[in-house]
C-alpha cells in the first residue's frame, strides 16, 4: 500500500497542469471574444458607412430632380365687352354685372379689400380695380425697385417658362407696366403692352388698365399687391384675383420629396439579424427595413414615423461623425449595438441611417465554446487521473499477490 501511495503522489502531482491549463486559457478565450466583439462592431461600422454613401447618393440624385411644378388653376373665361372702352378709371363704361369683389379679411376690409372688372375687346384684356386700402404706397422716384410699392402685378406662363409684370406708378396718371428679370441684378424693362390710368380716390384708388393679349402666354394670373410702410417697403398681402385670399402651400420636405422606402430596397441587403433605420433630425423614424430578435421580419416596417427617444449619441451623428452607441431596446428587452452613419446631400447632413444587431450576437457562439472547453478538460481529467490510479492500484495488488 506505501508504494501505491508513494506512486499516486507524483500521478496527481504531474496531472495538475491537465486541469489548470485550461483554466488559464479561459484569459485568452475572453481576450478572443473581446477581439471578436471589437471585429463585429467594426463591421458594424463599416456597413453604416457602406450604406450611408450608397444612400446619400441615391438621395442626392432624387433632389437633383425638380419636383412637379404646381398646375396653376383653370384659366378664367373672360366675357367680350361692346362699346367704347376709355382708360379713364371711371366704371360707367363697364357692365355692373362683370364686378368681383375680393378682401383680405372681412374684419379688416379697410386695409385691402377691392371690386374688380375684367373682359376682352379685340386684341386687348381690359381690367378695372376699384382698391380700398388704407395706405397707398406709390414707387420711389430714385429707384427702379418697382416691388416696394403698392402695385398690380402679373404673372404669365408660357410651358415651363414663367414672367412677371409690374403695374405701378410713383404718382397718379398714366402708368407702363414693366417686365420684372429673374435675376435682381438685372434692371427691369418697360413693356408697352401693358399700360393704364392710376387714379387717387378718398379711401384707396383706381386703376385701369389695358394689356395685349399676346403678352399673356397659356396662362395667367392677376393679384394686387398692398405695401403699408414708406420705410421698410415690403409687400404684406398679395390678394390674387382668383381667391378672397391666397394661402402659400409649405414648401415640402426634402423626405417627402425622396422614397426611402425604395432607396433602403435598392441598396446591397443587410445581412440576417441587422435592422436598418433612417432617422431625421426630429429623432422620427423616416423608413426602417430588416429585423433583429424576435420582431417580426418583413420587407419594411411598419413603424416608420415612430420617435427615436433612446438611442444615444445622435447629436454626434449629426455633427457628421460616424459613432457606435448602446441602448435596450424595450420591445425585445436585449440590449443592442447600433453604428451610426450621417446621411448628407450636398456636403449638408439632412439624417443618419443606424445599423444595428443584438449587443451579444457575435460572442454567443464564443460563450458556447467556454463552456464546452470547460466541461471537456475537467470530465477528461476526472476520467484519466481515475483510471490513472486504477491502474496503479491493479498493479500493486497484481505485485503483492505474485511476492506471496
Amino acid at each position: 500500500m506505501r508504494r501505491l501511495t508513494l506512486l499516486l503522489i507524483p500521478v496527481l502531482f504531474f496531472s495538475i497542469p491537465f486541469l489548470v491549463l485550461p483554466l488559464f486559457s479561459l484569459r485568452s478565450i475572453g481576450e478572443l471574444e473581446d477581439q471578436a466583439l471589437k471585429d463585429s462592431e467594426n463591421n458594424l461600422a463599416l456597413h453604416a458607412r457602406t450604406l450611408s454613401g450608397q444612400i446619400s447618393e441615391l438621395i442626392t440624385a432624387a433632389l437633383a430632380k425638380k419636383p412637379p411644378q404646381k398646375q396653376p388653376p383653370p384659366q378664367t373665361a373672360y366675357p367680350r365687352l361692346t362699346g367704347t372702352m376709355r382708360l379713364d378709371g371711371l366704371n360707367n363704361d363697364w357692365p355692373p354685372e362683370l364686378a368681383t369683389f375680393r378682401e383680405k379679411d372681412e374684419a379688416d376690409r379697410d386695409n385691402l379689400s377691392y371690386r374688380y372688372y375684367a373682359g376682352i375687346q379685340g386684341r386687348y384684356l381690359y381690367l378695372l380695380f376699384e382698391v380700398r386700402d388704407d395706405h397707398v404706397i406709390y414707387r420711389a422716384t430714385d429707384t427702379l425697385k418697382l416691388d416696394e410699392s403698392d402695385h398690380l402685378q402679373i404673372i404669365v406662363y408660357s410651358g415651363e417658362e414663367q414672367k412677371k409684370y409690374i403695374a405701378a406708378g410713383y404718382k397718379p396718371g398714366w402708368i407702363v407696366g414693366f417686365e420684372i428679370p429673374d435675376d435682381p441684378d438685372k434692371i427691369a424693362q418697360v413693356e408697352k403692352r401693358i399700360h393704364g390710368n392710376w387714379k387717387s380716390t378718398d379711401n384707396g384708388y383706381v386703376l385701369e388698365a389695358r394689356i395685349d393679349r399676346a403678352l399673356l402666354g397659356d396662362h395667367f394670373s392677376l393679384a394686387i399687391a398692398d405695401v403699408d410702410d414708406t420705410m421698410i417697403r415690403a409687400i404684406t398681402t398679395l390678394l390674387d384675383t382668383s381667391a378672397a385670399t391666397e394661402e402659400p402651400e409649405p414648401e415640402p420636405r426634402w423626405s417627402q420629396r425622396v422614397d426611402l422606402n425604395e432607396i433602403l430596397k435598392t441598396t446591397d441587403p443587410s445581412p440576417a439579424g441587422y435592422r436598418v433605420r433612417v432617422i431625421d433630425e426630429n429623432l422620427q423614424i423616416l423608413a426602417e427595413t430588416g429585423s433583429i430578435g424576435t420582431v417580426p421580419d418583413g420587407s419594411l416596417s411598419a413603424n416608420p414615423g415612430n420617435e427615436i427617444s433612446n438611442l444615444p449619441h445622435l447629436q454626434d451623428a449629426f455633427s457628421g461623425r460616424d459613432t457606435l452607441a448602446h441602448y435596450r431596446d424595450p420591445l425585445i428587452a436585449q440590449d443592442i449595438t447600433a453604428a451610426l452613419s450621417p446621411l448628407r446631400n450636398d456636403q449638408k447632413v439632412v439624417a443618419l441611417v443606424s445599423v444595428e444587431q443584438i449587443a451579444d450576437h457575435s460572442t454567443t457562439p464564443i460563450d458556447g465554446i467556454i463552456g464546452e472547453t470547460i466541461l471537456l478538460f475537467v470530465t477528461t481529467y476526472l476520467l484519466s487521473s481515475g483510471g490513472v490510479c486504477l491502474f496503479l492500484l491493479y498493479l500493486t495488488r497484481s505485485s503483492a499477490a505474485a511476492s506471496a
